[in-house]
Protein backbone atom coordinates (compact mmCIF):
# COMPACT_ATOMS: atom_id res chain seq x y z
CA UNK A 1 0.00 0.00 0.00
CA UNK A 2 1.43 3.01 -1.21
CA UNK A 3 1.54 6.43 1.47
CA UNK A 4 -1.35 8.13 -0.15
CA UNK A 5 -3.73 5.25 0.19
CA UNK A 6 -2.07 5.50 3.78
CA UNK A 7 -2.65 8.80 4.38
CA UNK A 8 -6.63 8.64 3.40
CA UNK A 9 -7.21 5.49 5.22
CA UNK A 10 -5.45 7.08 8.49
CA UNK A 11 -7.46 10.21 7.87
CA UNK A 12 -10.61 8.07 7.59
CA UNK A 13 -10.50 6.29 10.24
CA UNK A 14 -9.43 9.24 11.93
CA UNK A 15 -13.05 10.70 11.47
CA UNK A 16 -14.72 7.57 12.23
CA UNK A 17 -12.72 7.58 14.87
CA UNK A 18 -10.30 4.10 14.25
CA UNK A 19 -6.59 4.88 15.69
CA UNK A 20 -3.77 5.84 13.09
CA UNK A 21 -1.95 2.97 14.04
CA UNK A 22 -4.82 0.23 13.60
CA UNK A 23 -5.41 1.99 10.26
CA UNK A 24 -1.48 2.52 9.47
CA UNK A 25 -0.53 -0.70 10.50
CA UNK A 26 0.64 -2.83 7.56
CA UNK A 27 -0.14 -6.26 9.59
CA UNK A 28 -3.63 -5.34 10.32
CA UNK A 29 -4.36 -4.58 6.62
CA UNK A 30 -4.11 -5.91 3.47
CA UNK A 31 -3.52 -4.76 -0.10
CA UNK A 32 -6.62 -3.83 -1.96
CA UNK A 33 -6.99 -6.99 -3.34
CA UNK A 34 -7.52 -8.81 0.11
CA UNK A 35 -8.74 -6.00 1.98
CA UNK A 36 -9.73 -7.90 5.32
CA UNK A 37 -13.25 -5.73 6.12
CA UNK A 38 -13.89 -8.25 9.06
CA UNK A 39 -11.01 -5.85 10.72
CA UNK A 40 -13.44 -2.56 10.03
CA UNK A 41 -16.05 -4.21 10.78
CA UNK A 42 -14.87 -5.42 14.33
CA UNK A 43 -13.11 -1.37 14.68
CA UNK A 44 -16.77 -0.28 14.25
CA UNK A 45 -18.15 -2.27 16.79
CA UNK A 46 -15.85 -1.61 19.24
CA UNK A 47 -16.09 2.69 18.94
CA UNK A 48 -19.83 1.73 18.74
CA UNK A 49 -19.61 -0.29 22.00
CA UNK A 50 -17.12 2.17 23.51
CA UNK A 51 -19.91 5.38 22.54
CA UNK A 52 -22.69 3.14 24.07
CA UNK A 53 -20.90 2.68 27.44
CA UNK A 54 -19.89 7.05 27.64
CA UNK A 55 -23.14 7.80 26.83
CA UNK A 56 -24.26 5.22 29.45
CA UNK A 57 -21.33 6.69 31.78
CA UNK A 58 -21.96 9.95 31.37
CA UNK A 59 -26.06 9.10 31.91
CA UNK A 60 -25.26 7.88 35.13
CA UNK A 61 -23.05 10.68 36.34
CA UNK A 62 -26.10 13.28 35.36
CA UNK A 63 -28.07 10.44 37.64
CA UNK A 64 -25.51 10.66 40.52
CA UNK A 65 -25.27 14.64 40.02
CA UNK A 66 -29.36 14.31 40.49
CA UNK A 67 -28.80 12.13 43.61
CA UNK A 68 -30.61 9.44 41.75
CA UNK A 69 -29.63 5.65 41.16
CA UNK A 70 -25.85 6.63 42.64
CA UNK A 71 -26.53 4.07 45.34
CA UNK A 72 -25.49 6.60 47.65
CA UNK A 73 -27.83 7.30 50.60
CA UNK A 74 -30.00 10.30 50.08
CA UNK A 75 -31.34 12.01 53.45
CA UNK A 76 -34.99 11.83 54.29
CA UNK A 77 -37.45 12.84 56.44
CA UNK A 78 -37.28 9.60 58.33
CA UNK A 79 -34.12 7.67 59.08
CA UNK A 80 -34.11 4.30 61.14
CA UNK A 81 -31.58 3.12 62.95
CA UNK A 82 -30.47 -0.16 65.37
CA UNK A 83 -30.19 0.31 69.04
CA UNK A 84 -26.54 -0.11 68.39
CA UNK A 85 -25.97 2.59 65.80
CA UNK A 86 -27.54 4.95 67.90
CA UNK A 87 -25.15 4.01 70.57
CA UNK A 88 -22.37 5.21 68.07
CA UNK A 89 -24.11 8.58 66.75
CA UNK A 90 -24.35 8.92 70.65
CA UNK A 91 -20.79 8.24 71.40
CA UNK A 92 -18.97 10.04 68.45
CA UNK A 93 -21.62 13.33 68.28
CA UNK A 94 -22.73 13.78 72.31
CA UNK A 95 -18.40 14.26 72.35
CA UNK A 96 -18.09 17.10 69.57
CA UNK A 97 -21.28 18.80 70.29
CA UNK A 98 -22.15 22.28 71.90
CA UNK A 99 -25.56 21.70 73.62
CA UNK A 100 -28.62 24.21 71.97
CA UNK A 101 -31.26 25.25 74.12
CA UNK A 102 -33.75 24.73 72.58
CA UNK A 103 -35.93 27.55 71.55
CA UNK A 104 -39.26 28.55 73.18
CA UNK A 105 -42.34 26.61 71.35
CA UNK A 106 -39.83 24.02 69.80
CA UNK A 107 -40.70 20.34 70.54
CA UNK A 108 -38.82 17.86 69.25
CA UNK A 109 -40.25 15.11 67.74
CA UNK A 110 -39.55 12.86 64.45
CA UNK A 111 -41.43 15.22 61.27
CA UNK A 112 -41.40 18.48 63.04
CA UNK A 113 -39.51 21.37 61.44
CA UNK A 114 -36.55 23.02 63.01
CA UNK A 115 -36.73 26.61 63.96
CA UNK A 116 -34.01 28.74 62.36
CA UNK A 117 -32.99 29.83 66.15
CA UNK A 118 -30.89 26.41 66.43
CA UNK A 119 -27.80 25.50 64.23
CA UNK A 120 -27.05 22.52 62.53
CA UNK A 121 -23.85 20.80 61.65
CA UNK A 122 -23.02 17.95 59.28
CA UNK A 123 -22.97 14.39 60.58
CA UNK A 124 -19.06 13.70 61.49
CA UNK A 125 -16.85 11.81 58.59
CA UNK A 126 -16.33 9.80 61.51
CA UNK A 127 -20.03 8.49 62.50
CA UNK A 128 -21.07 8.97 59.05
CA UNK A 129 -17.76 6.07 58.06
CA UNK A 130 -19.73 4.10 60.99
CA UNK A 131 -23.44 4.90 60.36
CA UNK A 132 -23.41 5.36 56.30
CA UNK A 133 -27.23 6.37 55.86
CA UNK A 134 -26.42 9.12 58.39
CA UNK A 135 -23.71 10.83 55.66
CA UNK A 136 -26.37 12.94 54.02
CA UNK A 137 -28.21 14.35 57.11
CA UNK A 138 -27.18 17.23 59.59
CA UNK A 139 -27.35 17.13 63.17
CA UNK A 140 -28.16 19.76 66.27
CA UNK A 141 -27.82 18.18 70.04
CA UNK A 142 -30.03 19.92 72.55
CA UNK A 143 -29.41 20.59 76.23
CA UNK A 144 -31.81 17.97 77.40
CA UNK A 145 -29.74 15.36 75.99
CA UNK A 146 -30.80 14.78 72.78
CA UNK A 147 -29.67 14.31 69.79
CA UNK A 148 -32.07 15.46 66.60
CA UNK A 149 -30.94 13.72 63.10
CA UNK A 150 -32.49 16.71 60.53
CA UNK A 151 -32.89 16.07 56.85
CA UNK A 152 -30.88 19.10 55.60
CA UNK A 153 -33.30 19.83 52.79
CA UNK A 154 -36.40 20.84 54.22
CA UNK A 155 -34.92 21.28 58.07
CA UNK A 156 -37.23 18.20 59.24
CA UNK A 157 -35.82 15.99 62.00
CA UNK A 158 -36.10 12.76 60.63
CA UNK A 159 -34.94 11.15 63.92
CA UNK A 160 -34.38 11.39 67.56
CA UNK A 161 -31.66 10.24 69.70
CA UNK A 162 -31.85 9.78 73.64
CA UNK A 163 -28.89 9.29 76.08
Amino acid sequence: MNSSHRLTLAAIALLSGISVAAAANDNTMKSSQGTNNDHWAQSAKTKSSADKTAMASTSSAKSNKAGLSSGLPVATDKVMLTSKQRREVWKDISILAAKEKAPSGFTAKVGASVPKGLTTYPVPVTTATKVPKLRPFHYAMLKNDKILIINPKDKKVAEIIIR
